[in-house]
């Protein structure tokens, strides 16, 4: 007779010698007694089944657990894939987000020198348009009234004819000392002879030269109500002229 998973074995064992498969209860039918011949499964005379029992197939077992094994590790690999695709498309979102800031920047930095451009045409000043350039700068040095001991609080000190110049920075300051301007919108500019800048009646800071030549110049002013400004200003038929170096406001001599 065979055992439950098909082994031939002697019929007087209680487990089969190659599977372990269990042979008590499948000889005899448990229900009328009859005799198992072969490999009937239910009892031909009662019908009762035999009490058949199988073991546990360790060959089958393993495969499956091989194959859940390599389930698994299918996962694990699209799970890390899944992580690194993400984290690529994260940075390159970030890169994407300093290219355009790095755009912006330089769009902003057109403008900056389109505006420039524009004052110095308007100008048509070969050497205002240099000294509006240098307001590229960003170092500031705030100058006391100690730098301008040699200026006079008495602009009459200086020549006030039409062919007076701009010898050196003492001369722009001291051309400024004590000068009130105007604009159209009313807006006052005022220098005191210590170098120290007023607009509309605020404290502005103290006035540095940056550049000049013998009939215009570059200011530059801070410390005071207002932030770090630049302003120009030009001798213009015997008389002193401010303009703003970005929107070109001119302030005219009182």
């Amino acid at each position: 007779m065979n055992c439950p998973n098909g082994h031939e074995v002697n019929g007087q064992v209680k487990f089969c010698p190659i599977c372990g498969a269990d042979m008590r209860g499948t000889k005899y039918c448990t229900n009328c007694g009859y005799e198992r011949n072969g490999d009937e499964k239910f009892c031909p005379h009662c019908g009762t089944p035999f009490n058949i029992q199988k073991t546990f197939d360790f060959e089958k077992d393993d495969n499956k657990a091989e194959s859940n094994k390599s389930l698994l590790i299918f996962l694990s690999i699209v799970t890390i894939i899944i992580i690194g695709v993400g984290c690529l498309l994260y940075f390159s979102k970030g890169d994407s987000k300093d290219a355009v800031s790095t755009a912006n920047n330089e769009a902003e930095s057109i403008q900056v020198v389109d505006s420039i451009e524009t004052v110095a045409s308007i100008d048509n000043s070969t050497e205002y348009a240099d000294s509006i350039a240098e307001s590229s700068e960003s170092y500031y040095s705030e100058s006391s009234s100690s730098d301008y001991e040699s200026s006079s609080s008495n602009s009459d000190y200086y020549d006030t004819s039409s062919s007076r110049k701009f010898l050196n920075e003492q001369y722009v300051v001291g051309y400024l000392a004590n000068q009130t301007f105007t604009n159209y919108s009313n807006i006052d500019i005022r220098f005191d002879g210590d170098g120290r800048i007023y607009i509309d009646g605020d404290y502005a800071g103290v006035v540095s030269v940056l550049r000049y030549n013998e009939t215009s110049a570059m200011l530059r002013y801070g410390g005071g109500m207002y932030d770090e400004g630049k302003i120009g200003v030009r001798i213009e038929d015997g008389r002193l002229q401010l303009r703003d170096p970005i929107d070109g406001t001119v302030w005219y001599q009182k």
